[in-house]
């Protein structure tokens, strides 16, 4: 994958434009972070003690607070460096800290899998995203006290669009009365020296009586400090890297690559099928002297999706939101729709901080896949920018915020997406050993997650294009090829989106479907690509959700498994594609990613346009449906493929496997059901 302030041009020639960009910096991205969420600021409230009923708990009854690691002995442990010389904290230094407070974990988590479980009378009734945080998030805690403290101190600080958490920058001295500790700053041995750490001696105990109960949850509490930026640095980079932990069971070595024939796996790395819808300059799109890209059509077709545009259009009533961090050019787009036939609505874009420069290829991507599901949808958002103040480059932060900022209803005329599609991502091996805020951070976007799957909005993050060895490119040098997933593509409140290929009928029919994995084909194909196969595995980070548990196929152990779906992202033929005036072929995890969010959005939209219950967080339905067997062969099982492209990886095979998850949904067989699942219903509440 290209460093992220890479701007790749897109050609008609291999190797082809590639998806799931890593949110990773190089010496052209110093300083730089991604997304600055578009967040709602907290009225600071009575002064401190003068709301009545709001004194904190007595300190028996306070939750421990997770601060990751922090402290001299953790760090060092952690990092695997000496931390030397301490001396007091320059006040000048600023913590970009985020709290996560206490709510009511437990009854959000009912509220959310009543909402999404279709055997319960809850299925398809949550309220708007601010409503269900209103109601769970922080129940017993008074967060404008939290922000009248701070802002007592000169710090104002927003809350999430979920009321999950506060956020703001904190001077060290605030930050050190907040956690009542005193912070030291740290030279790391055999680093530049403008390069500090700033940290407490030893991990805090004791909150700010205001904090105490309220606040369970840390991030940004440590912090490299470099003086020629002027900013905290995300995480402790300068530290030796590590590899990461080894998933239970070992992955299966790399099987052999054919040595005959072009098609492999249930593949074909040119185009077959009929792309009848396909303007003439697209339709001679070619790689190696074969025709490439598959046109909007014959990926409708393939996945069943003709059937909602004859049920409700062609995303009537749909509201999709997509994530990214710079532009698109609308001519490109408009070009791609007139093309294809697929005028409709206009993209809104959201500005949220700094815009990458130029014309930013995964946000292309994105937008020509969503559109070519649903381009009358009624509205289809795009949230980008990244932040690029005080030298911050915090990739657990960022990507948290990307996620934040489409369940911000204010930004869109008070409407909650159906969905969210977010294709971007970084690998735990990597946030686990460079980021000593990584746990509490993840556990708050849960937090987040949760909200969002209680209010029925669905969130679509891409599995990644590295097969199983997520971290490769990661640890420089040399790369990492040991098995990893990536995040927040491995949250539990995700549907998680791993890639296929195909090979198509004349109907455009699948007549075969595989593992995604460009390197299984022979010459020249497989030697034109990197970044060529959909990540999967077992997370090293979050529990196995109650989903997942006893899925037919699924391995044993006690983490989530990626992905859950998996849909076409083969790079060879790929998807058509229009940028910088010329036609071209893409591909990736991020190209079926969005493809799956907009399917699911019609469906939702389909589902209130008829008085059935929207389908929000599909993974609990899509999994009952695999333990019940899937009669209706609603998810199309693969059972070709693997996800070694790199390194050790997994094989698909029947039920669940870590290459293509469940497998790819039939959307035409999953509305009859669901219509029917609903007349049922009817029909017993009558009787």
């Amino acid at each position: 994958m290209r460093p992220l302030c890479d701007n790749p041009s897109v050609r008609s020639t291999p190797p082809p434009a590639r998806a799931t960009r890593r949110l990773r910096a190089r010496a052209a991205c110093a300083g730089l972070g991604l997304l600055v969420a578009a967040l709602v600021p907290v009225a600071p409230g009575p002064p401190v003690g003068a709301a009545p009923g709001s004194a904190p708990l007595a300190p028996g009854a306070l939750p421990a607070v997770d601060f990751g690691v922090i402290g001299v002995d953790a760090l060092e442990a952690w990092a695997g460096f000496e931390l030397v010389t301490p001396a007091p904290a320059d006040p000048t230094i600023t913590l970009r800290i985020i709290l996560g407070l206490t709510g009511d974990r437990a009854g959000l988590e009912a509220r959310a899998r009543a909402v999404n479980d279709p055997a319960s009378p809850d299925f398809g009734q949550g309220g708007t995203v601010a409503e269900e945080g209103r109601a769970f998030n922080a129940p017993g805690t008074d967060p404008a006290l939290i922000a009248a403290w701070f802002w007592a101190h000169g710090v104002e600080l927003v809350a999430d669009p979920t009321g999950s958490s506060l956020r703001g920058d904190v001077p060290v001295a605030v930050a050190a009365n907040a956690f009542g500790t005193t912070y030291l700053q740290y030279r790391i041995a055999g680093a530049p020296p403008e390069v500090v750490v700033v940290t407490p001696v030893a991990r805090p105990t004791e909150l700010d009586p205001v904090l105490a109960g309220r606040v369970d949850r840390v991030y940004g509490a440590v912090g490299v400090y470099d003086a020629t930026t002027g900013g905290i640095l995300g995480g402790t980079t300068t530290g030796p890297p590590k590899p990461p932990p080894t998933p239970t069971p070992t992955p299966t070595p790399p099987a052999p690559r054919p040595t005959t024939g072009g098609p492999a796996d249930g593949g074909t790395p040119w185009r077959t099928g009929t792309p009848a819808d396909a303007c003439p300059d697209a339709a001679a799109t070619e790689a190696f002297g074969q025709p490439v890209g598959l046109s909007p059509a014959q990926v409708r077709t393939a996945y069943g999706i003709d059937a909602l545009w004859a049920a409700g259009g062609p995303g009537t009533g749909a509201r999709i939101a997509v994530a990214s961090v710079g532009f698109h050019d609308p001519s490109d787009l408009a070009t791609y729709r007139a093309c294809f036939g697929l005028e409709g609505t206009p993209v809104t874009d959201h500005v949220v901080g700094t815009v990458l420069p130029g014309v930013n290829l995964e946000t292309t991507i994105d937008l020509q896949r969503v559109v070519s599901v649903a381009p009358r949808a009624a509205r289809i958002d795009l949230f980008v920018g990244y932040d690029a103040s005080g030298g911050t480059y915090q990739p657990t932060r960022q990507l948290f915020e990307m996620l934040a900022n489409p369940l911000d209803a204010s930004l869109t005329d008070g409407e909650d997406p159906d969905v969210v599609s977010l294709s971007y991502g970084w690998c735990e091996g990597y946030l686990a050993v460079a980021d000593p805020g990584f746990a509490p951070l993840r556990d708050i976007t849960e937090q987040m997650l949760t909200t969002a799957a209680a209010a029925g909005v669905g969130v679509y993050v891409a599995s990644g294009d590295y097969g199983a060895s997520g971290c490769l490119d990661s640890f420089a040098p040399p790369d990492n090829t040991g098995p990893s997933v990536w995040w927040p593509s491995s949250a539990t409140w995700v549907t998680s989106v791993g890639g296929t290929n195909l090979t198509l009928a004349t109907d455009n029919t699948i007549g075969s479907t595989g593992g995604w994995n460009d390197l299984r084909y022979v010459e020249p194909w497989a030697s034109a690509c990197l970044g060529c196969s959909g990540g999967g595995g077992y997370s090293d980070a979050t529990p196995r959700p109650w989903f997942q548990v006893g899925a037919p196929g699924a391995p044993g152990g006690a983490t989530r498994l990626v992905p859950d779906i998996a849909a076409f992202a083969d790079l060879y033929p790929g998807y058509l594609h229009y940028q910088g005036g010329a036609w071209s072929h893409t591909g990736g995890t991020s190209a079926a990613g969005p493809i799956m969010a907009a399917a699911f959005a019609l469906q939702a939209a389909i589902a209130r346009s008829e008085g059935r219950p929207a389908v929000g967080f599909v993974n609990p339905m899509l999994y009952d449906l695999a333990r019940a067997g899937d009669p209706a062969g609603i998810v199309r099982d693969i059972v070709e493929g693997t996800n070694d492209a790199y390194g050790p990886g997994y094989e698909a095979g029947p039920g669940y496997d870590l290459v293509t998850g469940l497998g790819s949904p039939r959307h035409d067989r999953l509305l009859a059901l669901l219509r029917e699942r609903a007349r049922v219903a009817e029909v017993r509440f009558v009787g």
